[in-house]
């Protein structure tokens, strides 16, 4: 007889829900923290300003529970089989007398794997707007939404941050309503208060046509005492004169009376250009600049003269009024001849700006077009704000941009707001400045070529430095703003610039290096500059040195600076003929 007798400990399977992953638990756990913590603070705080950002450690923990049942074990007796005896299905014999059942107690084992936290952390991000009050009642009902135990080491972390603000708009919702009515008093109605607009357009429209006609119709001149001098300019008042040096406009003819206009305008809306122009002439040759000046102010009224007293210098403006007092009279063709020319002086260069006009007459500043923008910032910062001014309003918009964000912002203000004032500056005065400027730019050009000279001193001692080491030692050039780490940087070509070289500059500069030195040359170097070394190399050759690094490890114990030293020199050699074939 044999015992049947169920296992006392049974060990399950895990459950599937425990293997999942403890970062998709910890993550699924940060974010039922975030939805409760949040839900609460809405109830207090506008929504749109703060966040909340929950971090947890925590731990897989095997925890093992026993379950226990009572379980009946029958005991019978093994069935009986003989040889040669034919076989008897069970049911055919008689029931065994023999048969005993005993209860016994069954222990089930079943081992969970649960999560156990280590500390929570959770990170608030208000704006600023909140004060300190309400900041502390904030971390008061975060560690009551997230049970926050303070002796497991949970924290509560709250930054004040500008969060911006993105419209305030409420969200739209879609109400459903019921299909009123159609009403046609009503529907009339609503649209009686753009009638009334349209209406009240129109009428302003019409008195604005009305009283602009009228107006231009008794336009007055703010010099209409003189206008009687446009007509009385007659060939039998004046006798002939010819004057060489003014040219007639040989373009578009307009009407004498117009030229005139804009002339007298001129003179009271461009004081500071006129006088400016006057002093250029003047400064350029003085005889014939001064009865240049005098010319114009007698074509229209000598009296134009008085409009520009305050922008000329007191020498100036008396050789112009004795210019004046001795001119012969003028004929009619010749003084609108002269008008005309004056106005395309002043319309000329970019939508009359004095910018231009300096650019195309007065060539104070044209050295300035020689030098470069590290040379332009070495001036501006010796100089003051009015001649920095100077330097600017000379310079091309998107130059000048360039070289004022290189300055001090404190600087670049206070010479814009020079700029503002720099129409009245006397034409003698930007000479002496002109002057002075030429004679620094002329010590940087030449301190320049001296420090090309002296970079070639160094570039033999960078070559004897160890290759990783030369790259610093020129970034510490180059931040001194001086010259010199500019020409070393383009002369000098560094181990790591190598892999932004061609593959062709690379091949024709390793073609006479054999195997074993590039070899050498290539160990300790960076992975992907030996894949772009060996790049041009044979297939066959490739196999070998990969072969040859892997078994050393990258590592060697033999001294490879000559060998690296003369990769080097091959590639800055070709470097510098393929510059030379460029």
């Amino acid at each position: 007889m044999s015992t049947l007798v169920s296992p006392a400990f049974s060990q399950n399977a895990v459950n599937s829900e425990n293997s999942q992953s403890l970062d998709l638990k910890v993550s699924s756990l940060e974010q039922g923290y975030d939805a409760q913590v949040y839900l609460l603070l809405s109830n207090y705080f506008d929504r749109k300003k703060f966040f909340v950002n929950t971090g947890i450690n925590a731990e897989f923990v095997d925890e093992t529970v026993e379950t226990t049942s009572n379980a009946v074990v029958r005991n019978q007796p093994d069935p009986v089989n003989m040889p040669g005896l034919p076989f008897l299905p069970q049911e055919n014999l008689r029931e065994p007398t023999g048969i005993g059942e005993s209860p016994e107690t069954v222990v089930n084992q079943n081992t969970i794997r649960t999560l156990r936290l280590i500390d929570v952390n959770i990170s608030i991000y208000a704006d600023t707007s909140f004060n300190a009050e309400e900041i502390q009642f904030m971390r008061l009902l975060t560690g009551i939404a997230a049970k926050i135990d303070a002796t497991r080491g949970d924290v509560i972390n709250i930054s004040q941050i500008p969060i911006p603000k993105f419209g305030d708009d409420d969200p739209v919702r879609i109400v459903q309503t019921e299909p009123e009515d159609f009403n046609l008093v009503a529907s009339f109605r609503q649209y009686i208060p753009g009638f009334v607009l349209l209406f009240l357009f129109g009428l302003i429209m019409l008195f604005s046509h009305y009283f602009n006609n009228k107006t231009n119709n008794n336009r007055i001149s703010p010099l209409q005492q003189r206008e009687s001098i446009k007509h009385d300019i007659n060939i039998s008042d004046f006798g002939p004169r010819s004057v060489e040096h003014v040219s007639v406009d040989g373009g578009s003819r307009r009407d004498p009376s117009l030229e005139v206009d804009e002339l007298i305008e001129s003179f009271f809306t461009k004081s500071q250009e006129i006088a400016l122009l006057f002093e250029f002439w003047i400064s350029d040759s003085p005889e014939e600049g001064t009865v240049k000046a005098a010319e114009v102010i007698t074509s229209v009224d000598k009296n134009l003269l008085r409009a520009v007293k305050n922008d000329l210098q007191s020498e100036n403006y008396e050789a112009i009024v004795e210019a004046v007092d001795e001119l012969p009279p003028m004929t009619s063709e010749y003084k609108q001849s002269v008008i005309r020319e004056f106005n395309s002086v002043l319309r000329s260069g970019n939508k009359n700006s004095l910018s231009s006009k300096k650019n195309g007459h007065i060539t104070l500043f044209k050295f300035l077009d020689h030098i470069n923008e590290r040379q332009m910032v070495t001036l501006l910062e010796e100089e003051g704000y009015q001649t920095g001014a100077l330097i600017l309003d000379y310079l091309p918009e998107d130059k000048a941009a360039r070289v004022l964000d290189r300055l001090d912002k404190t600087k670049s203000t206070n010479i814009m707001l020079k700029m503002t004032t720099i129409n009245s500056i006397p034409y003698k005065l930007q000479s002496e400045i002109s002057a002075r400027l030429f004679d620094k730019a002329m010590d940087l050009i030449d301190e320049e070529k001296e420090q090309r000279l002296g970079a070639e001193n160094i570039l033999p001692v960078l070559d004897k430095l160890p290759l990783n080491e030369q790259q610093n030692y020129i970034d510490q050039l180059k931040a001194t703003n001086s010259v010199v780490g500019e020409i070393v940087q383009r002369q000098f070509i560094t181990v790591d610039q190598v892999i932004s070289l061609t593959d062709d500059i690379i091949k024709d500069a390793l073609k006479d290096i054999n195997t074993s030195t590039l070899l050498d040359a290539i160990i300790g170097l960076d992975q992907k500059l030996i894949d772009k070394i060996l790049s041009v190399r044979p297939r066959r050759e490739q196999r070998l040195i990969r072969l040859e690094l892997s078994e050393m490890n990258g590592e060697t114990k033999k001294d490879t600076t000559y060998a690296k030293s003369k990769m080097m020199e091959s590639i800055r050699n070709t470097v510098k003929e393929s510059k030379k074939d460029q």
